[in-house]
């Protein structure tokens, strides 16, 4: 199994439906309690993205819930 994360700014709740197209980190591999760690050195401080992690198992993107994340 592989793992990675979408994002994109986030300009609020409403804003969303109008938001720009998702990017996608690098793809690590998922160790075998299901945990990864990657880092996305492109993000620009002090903004909110919209994120969700996504996990390709034989072929599949399974995709997790969109998030808030503020970076620092």
């Amino acid at each position: 199994m592989k793992a990675c994360f979408y994002y994109r700014p986030y300009s609020g709740q409403v804003e969303s439906l109008y938001a720009g197209e998702w990017k996608r980190t690098a793809w690590v591999t998922v160790g075998p309690d299901g945990s990864f760690n990657l880092t996305a050195r492109e993000l620009k401080k002090l903004r909110q993205f919209e994120y969700r992690a996504v996990l390709e198992y034989r072929q599949v993107e399974i995709s997790g819930e969109n998030m808030i994340f503020k970076s620092e």
